[in-house]
């Protein structure tokens, strides 16, 4: 049996365009929320297109960064031995700026090294003073001394000889003294202690001024 159609009433024709009236805002509402976010979005990506970080800048910003925390240097003057083996030849270095015996050990490290002679006439070429395997164990500075302490190499390994003394303990305490105005004279130690000689022929017991005698230059 079909069932009969309602006609609707003055009554529910109302409530229907009341609810269709709610649904328009409804999705009226919605419609601008998103339309306000996309535009949102839209500038926030430019800006930060705009703003950001580009390449070139990053690379040139870092560039400066590094120049800015380069260490600066200054020249000092480390004594190696002459091909003669009877004085002592200056070499014009950079060591790194900082505390005095940080600076310090930078140059007597250069003197355990071998000497770069490139460029040097013959006559004018120098050698290493100290002993192979002589290691530097430490630098202090006591008032106007520098305190040097040495590996035990610097005696054991010693080949012996006035002059081959001479130059051992002068290559340190010219360098040394003679660098920095600060320092007036070196103690010299090996392991940590005081020894009498290196070679025997030279007294390192007490600290050692500077002697320019010995400098061929």
């Amino acid at each position: 049996m079909a069932k009969k159609r309602v006609k609707p009433t003055v009554k529910n024709k109302k409530w229907v365009k009341k609810k269709n009236r709610k649904k328009e805002r409804k999705l009226g509402g919605w419609w601008l929320v998103a339309n306000i976010v996309s535009f949102g979005l839209v500038i926030g990506t430019a800006v930060v297109i705009f703003f950001g970080d580009r390449p070139g800048d990053k690379s040139a910003a870092t560039q400066t960064e590094s120049a800015q925390v380069k260490p600066s240097t200054k020249k000092v003057t480390v004594y190696f031995g002459s091909r003669d083996g009877e004085s002592l030849r200056g070499s014009t270095v950079n060591v790194k700026e900082g505390r005095l015996s940080d600076e310090i050990a930078e140059a007597v490290e250069l003197l355990l090294k071998k000497p770069d002679n490139r460029g040097k006439k013959r006559k004018n070429r120098v050698e290493k003073t100290l002993p192979p395997g002589t290691r530097l164990l430490g630098v202090r500075v006591k008032g106007n001394t520098a305190v040097v302490n040495m590996s035990k190499e610097i005696r054991d390994k010693h080949p012996g000889g006035t002059a081959a003394e001479m130059q051992t303990i002068y290559s340190i305490v010219n360098t040394v003294a003679l660098g920095w105005p600060e320092i007036n004279d070196v103690q010299l130690l090996v392991e940590g202690k005081r020894v009498e000689t290196i070679a025997g022929h030279i007294s390192i017991k007490l600290p050692i001024r500077p002697n320019r005698l010995v400098n061929a230059d």
